[in-house]
């Protein structure tokens, strides 16, 4: 014999607000902000970077809740330009290397000079109370000549 479940506490209805906001998208659209699924990104291109300093190549402003958030940087040097270094993160703070591996990558090697190189960085957790900007930032050692970066950074709402 099957027993039914009996509830005798009280029934709290799912607010409005709440359930729009646990909804999302059911359909190839965008998710709202404030819903869960809400995407946001920047690309940009041609910023120049300054041998060994650590540049914003671009940011993000997140609402409070739960992101995922990921990025990459396209270091395109010029043609005799001579590279050992190519770093790429994720951090809390304006033109700073977090130091926590779990935001970035780190390439320290010589590369052939002149060459296109792509610096993905692991997808970061960001759980945040109130407003907060992150920042896709970049690190190069070269020499000779100039380097540029594109760039691409996205952020999901998880909850």
């Amino acid at each position: 014999m099957i027993h039914p479940v009996v509830w005798s506490g009280p029934f709290i209805p799912l607010s409005a607000s709440l359930a729009a906001a646990r909804v999302g998208t059911t359909t190839n659209d965008n998710a709202a902000a404030g819903q869960i699924g809400e995407f946001i990104s920047s690309t940009v291109g041609a910023t120049a970077l300054v041998t060994d300093t650590v540049t914003n190549i671009t940011s993000l402003a997140l609402t409070a809740g739960d992101w995922d958030v990921v990025g990459s940087i396209q270091y395109a040097p010029a043609g005799t330009t001579t590279v050992t270094k190519l770093f790429a993160a994720i951090s809390l703070v304006s033109a700073t290397l977090p130091g926590v591996a779990q935001s970035e990558t780190r390439l320290n090697l010589p590369f052939t000079t002149g060459q296109l190189q792509t610096v993905g960085t692991p997808t970061l957790r960001v759980s945040i109370a109130a407003p907060t900007t992150v920042y896709l930032v970049g690190f190069s050692s070269f020499a000779v000549a100039t380097m540029n970066t594109l760039a691409t950074f996205r952020a999901r709402r998880v909850r």
